[in-house]
């Protein structure tokens, strides 16, 4: 996860260098606005754009929380969603929500994402896989990446990451020898280099290579800043998952319907009523 750019549009408005804090990021946004240029794609589209969101939030938020000592802390039940360092994170998206769209509550994940692909906005936040849309809708895009700024000077950045994809047999198929003989096949470097070359995936396998710089660039944050995605990767094992509660929830905060501090709370309840380290605490 990280933040994907418009070189051209940065240019435009005399921006020469990617923001490497969370001020200067907001400098950023001030000036491409001033300069006529609209700041971010991102939207808060109601109800399709839940996800959206909690992924911005997955990419702005480490930093405020506090990354891979944040998130044990979590998981082992020694913090809490209600700890500042969270709550700080939500508020981050609060603010960025400031330069989304006019209009962004009606707009949609896709025509988001367009926006940016099409170059009516300068500024995308969320994965890796959004190249591969922003390709098909404008194959001369121009398309930079960085990683999400730093709360301050100093402080540690990070890039969420977490395994998105797997393939498995099915225990009582019928027809297990074809199906290893496929699922062979998707784990050959003919098929893994396609992924790579044409839907711009990040390999696992050591035999597929990557060609596309921006994805390397990608790939070489994420080996050394890597965190997980705290909602994916720790919290979406019970009912309501922490997702469950944020997708809607941060499309309300942004709307001004609740406050950061009340959906951190949320949140926390939610999953302590089935997470045993978090049960009982507030």
């Amino acid at each position: 996860m990280g933040v994907w750019y418009n070189p051209d549009l940065f240019a435009k408005a005399g921006i020469r260098q990617t923001p490497t804090t969370f001020d200067s990021f907001i400098n950023t946004l001030n000036r491409l606005k001033a300069a006529g240029i609209q700041p971010l794609a991102n939207s808060s589209g109601n109800p399709g754009n839940g996800p959206g969101l909690e992924q911005m939030h997955a990419t702005i938020a480490p930093t405020f929380y506090g990354g891979n000592n944040f998130y044990n802390d979590l998981v082992a039940g020694r913090t809490t969603f209600t700890n500042k360092a969270y709550i700080d994170g939500l508020e981050a998206v609060k603010t960025l929500s400031k330069y989304f769209p006019a209009g962004h509550e009606g707009i949609d994940y896709n025509t988001a994402r367009s926006l940016f692909a099409t170059g009516k906005a300068a500024i995308y936040i969320g994965g890796n896989y959004e190249l591969t849309y922003f390709k098909q809708i404008n194959p001369t895009a121009s398309i930079g990446w960085f990683q999400a700024p730093a709360k301050s000077a100093g402080s540690p950045k990070f890039v969420t990451a977490w395994g998105d994809g797997s393939y498995a047999i099915n225990a009582k198929s019928a027809n297990k020898e074809a199906a290893m003989k496929f699922l062979n096949f998707l784990a050959s470097k003919q098929f893994g280099q396609a992924m790579a070359d044409e839907i711009f995936t990040i390999p696992v396998a050591p035999y597929v290579k990557i060609t596309d710089p921006v994805v390397n660039k990608i790939n070489s944050a994420r080996s050394q800043f890597s965190t997980p995605f705290l909602n994916v990767v720790g919290f979406r094992f019970g009912t309501p998952t922490s997702s469950n509660i944020l997708q809607p929830g941060l499309q309300k905060l942004v709307a001004g319907g609740t406050t950061s501090a009340a959906l951190a709370k949320d949140t926390q309840a939610a999953v302590a009523s089935w997470y045993k380290p978090l049960a009982g605490k507030e």
